[in-house]
């Protein structure tokens, strides 16, 4: 293979990624019968999933369902949250302590999910989901926060 010697041999294109409106470079690089050669990109770090459940939560009490602290040195991408339980809730996302986002849930269905996408928290950051039932009975509720961690 023979690589380009100038920046002039290298087909090189600047374009937006749509979704992202992040600034990204295409590069390439052909050997000498013309192929292009395979360049994969990947993604770095794991799938992330942490889920948890409470019970028994009394009627007009608020319960912290789930609570996760990103390590030192690394960074999660909440990809989403998915929550559920079994009676009519509010549940919220805090984010060190301070309102991200909330939810609520209504008969009959009481699941529901948060509209997030490639939200990133940095280490130290702490994520808490917590739950609020709203109904005359105690009842039990989960969460499921998943990502990638990086």
């Amino acid at each position: 293979m023979t690589l380009p010697n100038s920046y002039r041999d290298r087909e090189q294109a600047r374009f937006r990624e749509p979704t992202l409106d992040k600034v990204s470079v295409a590069v390439t690089i052909e050997q000498e019968n013309n192929n292009p050669v395979p360049v994969e990109f990947t993604e770095s770090g794991v799938d992330f999933y942490q889920f948890n459940e409470v019970s028994s939560i009394a009627s007009a009490a608020s319960a912290t369902v789930l609570t996760y602290t990103i390590p030192i040195g690394q960074s999660l991408t909440i990809n989403g949250v998915n929550v559920s339980g079994e009676n009519i809730a509010v549940y919220t996302i805090l984010i060190d302590s301070v309102v991200f986002d909330k939810v609520r849930t209504y008969f009959p269905n009481y699941n529901a999910s948060f509209n997030i996408d490639n939200l990133t928290a940095t280490a130290g950051q702490t994520i808490q989901i917590e739950v609020e039932n709203f109904r005359p009975t105690t009842a039990d509720f989960n969460a499921n926060l998943y990502g990638r961690l990086i």
